[in-house]
């Protein structure tokens, strides 16, 4: 009889999980992106997708809203923090408010070439700041997207040495060490929004943009430009972010699913956004006649150095900041 109890027990129990799963809740999370549908970040968010929807059976679904359509960057992120939306992409400086050494990750000139980024963002540099992040902002960092490579883009002008940016306005956005760097490197640094960007260099509202040669032909910057500058001064890191309050509603099994996801997205959309940068730049030239130079990037660099260092000063990074430039090889 008790081998028979203990059987059927055994019987009640599987009986109650199959149950249980079965009757699981579908959840439905939602990824903003700014950028365009055409654009890795939207390509890495929906592989992610693709993956979660696939490794729970259709049990947590990613929806990903492209093109700013959900706000922007750093409205998404509030909402991320939030809890109202589930993920974003978003730039080191949107974080700095909570961790101020993610700044240190915008720092032009900090990389010395992709494999460098990489060390950086895949070793013990990017899995403390994600610690970091993870404790204070309500938000887990999944991965690290990014790999495109920021040049310059003018109007009018070719830049051809650090002398031709001299007073020039360029365009910057809200971050205090991005703005420094331009200024210590002689520009006149004016924010505005990535939306509005495209309208001021049309209308000479400011003179240079910087940003990925993905972004000066998918936004049509390069429509309002004739020269790019190559001054190669950063290779993106961005943060792609998951709320916390969003992956506290999922089992610790659908957890596992989704960190391992965000994990591979990440890699994904860096070898993709490396590529296409590639591809981007060779269009600035054969489909939208922009001219190309390559200013000597020594000077940038020494004049900048000062601003790294002081940043890492305030916030009492030094050491990190040496870390990092250990890892180039």
């Amino acid at each position: 009889m008790r081998r028979w109890i203990v059987g059927a027990g055994v019987s009640v129990l599987g009986l109650v999980l199959l149950v249980g799963t079965a009757l699981a809740q579908e959840v439905t999370l939602r990824a903003g992106i700014m950028v365009s549908k055409d654009y890795p970040f939207t390509k890495g968010a929906q592989y992610f997708a693709d993956k979660v929807k696939e490794r729970t059976n259709g049990r947590v679904k990613v929806d990903v809203y492209s093109d700013g359509v959900l706000g922007s960057e750093i409205e998404m992120f509030e909402q991320v923090r939030k809890g109202a939306l589930d993920l974003v992409v978003t730039s080191p400086g949107n974080l700095a408010p909570f961790f101020k050494e993610m700044d240190l990750l915008d720092l032009p000139f900090l990389f010395k070439d992709h494999a460098h980024r990489d060390a950086v963002a895949n070793g013990p540099v990017g899995k403390r700041y994600a610690e970091n992040i993870e404790k204070k902002a309500d938000v887990v960092v999944m991965g690290y997207f990014g790999g495109s490579v920021r040049n310059m883009i003018c109007r009018t002008k070719a830049i051809n040495s650090i002398d031709d940016i001299q007073g020039i306005k360029m365009r910057v956005w809200q971050s205090s060490v991005v703005i420094d760097t331009w200024k210590a490197l002689g520009t006149v640094p004016s924010v505005v929004a990535y939306a509005e960007v495209y309208n001021a260099l049309q209308t000479g509202v400011v003179e240079c943009a910087e940003n990925e040669s993905l972004t000066f032909t998918t936004a049509k910057w390069a429509e309002a430009a004739k020269t790019v500058a190559l001054t190669q001064h950063s290779i993106t890191i961005r943060p792609f972010l998951l709320s916390a309050r969003s992956l506290a509603k999922l089992s610790p099994a659908d957890q596992e699913v989704v960190r391992a996801a965000g994990r591979e997205a990440s890699a994904y959309e860096v070898k993709l956004e490396v590529e296409q940068d590639k591809v981007a730049r060779d269009l600035l030239v054969s489909k939208y006649g922009i001219k190309l130079t390559t200013p000597e990037q020594k000077p940038f660099i020494e004049r900048s150095e000062a601003v790294r260092q002081g940043f890492a000063k305030s916030v009492g990074a030094e050491s990190t900041l040496q870390e990092i430039y250990g890892l180039a090889k």
